[in-house]
């Protein structure tokens, strides 16, 4: 590896686990907050936010909910691919469906103002996969990777080469 693309690594993961910190301390009150009305109240007032501007009308907030909870996979996961490249999808993949089967469960069976919503276990599955597609495609981005994008030459080799004047 060269010395510019460990600075690279070394930028993305302290990017990603800055990222992750603040997003953990978030997600820790959403997910784990006692009561289940207050987090509801929460997604009605952000789908009263967006119908005064101009979301359409048949939006429901349960939409609204919906979007949230693929956004709040979605992001870390998206950090954590991005920090991490070299990952295997299918492994970030099960590991964002374990997470969000255990918070499912945690709010069914430790926290009783809660219940386990299937529908949330579904919409963060689908964020850890929106988050792994987003992860991927930055980290291969040459303008993430530490440096330009490579001469047409080098990328197709039925470019011919500048020739150099003698």
């Amino acid at each position: 590896m060269r010395k510019d693309e460990s600075r690279c690594a070394r930028w993305r993961c302290r990017l990603a686990l800055a990222l992750l910190g603040v997003y953990a301390i978030a997600a820790a009150f959403l997910f784990f907050w006692p009561s289940g009305s207050k987090i509801h109240r929460l997604n009605l007032d952000v789908w009263l936010w967006l119908r005064a501007r101009g979301l359409p009308l048949w939006v429901a907030p349960e939409h609204v909910e919906q979007v949230a909870n693929t956004l709040v996979f979605a992001l870390p996961v998206a950090a954590l691919v991005f920090a991490f490249p070299r990952g295997r999808p299918l492994w970030w993949i099960i590991g964002g469906m374990a997470v969000s089967a255990t918070i499912e469960t945690t709010q069914a069976l430790v926290l009783p103002g809660r219940q386990m919503d299937w529908w949330d276990f579904v919409f963060n599955s689908l964020g850890t996969i929106v988050g792994v597609i987003t992860g991927r495609y930055l980290a291969r981005r040459p303008r993430w990777a530490g440096g330009a994008a490579p001469e047409r030459s080098a990328d197709r080799p039925d470019t011919p080469e500048k020739k150099r004047p003698q």
